[in-house]
């Protein structure tokens, strides 16, 4: 309102892998939604998208040579228009979207889909595994980190569409305390 900005509330909230793979299940469960669901979590905790970035690309906005996505109008602290930055479909994230039934001339978009709704399914199906705290954006927090414990460098998550400054990608890179381990154990192993 005042055009300050400040910090906002740090989460750490990671979807395991077993979260996961039960709101997939539950999405999988109730068909009458006629939302593609799990193909939406898939890519958003596969690729580095936020919640609304998804449901704005085009197909006009693929690279399939890069195999990869414009999102158009990135958010940004100041610059609202004309924020246009490549992403990368990590993962199965290609696949999905290439098998997405939606290709009218109508509708450019490859998930036309309101945010909101899918958020409120997405809490659904939490509620309905016992999932307490998770949210939809906490998706976008999978992506870095799980690109982050696969090692990549600050950089290379930068390269694949993740937050351009280190305070930021650093607040959504939550390592896995396992994982990490296991890659120190081999660097001094030598394995």
């Amino acid at each position: 309102h005042y055009g300050l900005t400040d910090k906002g509330k740090t989460r750490t909230r990671r979807p395991s892998a077993a979260e996961q793979a039960a709101i997939c299940q539950w999405f999988r469960e109730h068909p009458e939604y006629d939302i593609p669901l799990e193909d939406i979590v898939n890519v958003l905790c596969q690729s580095i998208m936020r919640r609304g970035e998804i449901f704005r690309i085009t197909w006009d906005d693929l690279a399939e040579k890069a195999r990869g996505v414009w999102v158009r109008d990135r958010k940004h602290p100041r610059k609202k228009k004309g924020n246009d930055e490549f992403v990368l479909l990590v993962g199965t994230s290609w696949d999905i979207i290439q098998r997405q039934p939606n290709r009218k001339p109508a509708e450019p978009r490859i998930f036309p889909y309101n945010p909101g709704t899918v958020s409120k399914y997405f809490k659904w199906a939490c509620d309905a595994n016992g999932i307490v705290d998770l949210h939809l954006h906490d998706c976008k927090r999978e992506a870095t980190s799980s690109l982050a414990d696969l090692g990549l460098t600050p950089q290379e998550i930068t390269a694949a569409g993740g937050p351009k400054k280190w305070e930021v990608q650093q607040r959504y890179t939550e390592l896995e305390p396992a994982k990490l381990s296991a890659k120190i154990i081999n660097l001094k192993t030598g394995t």
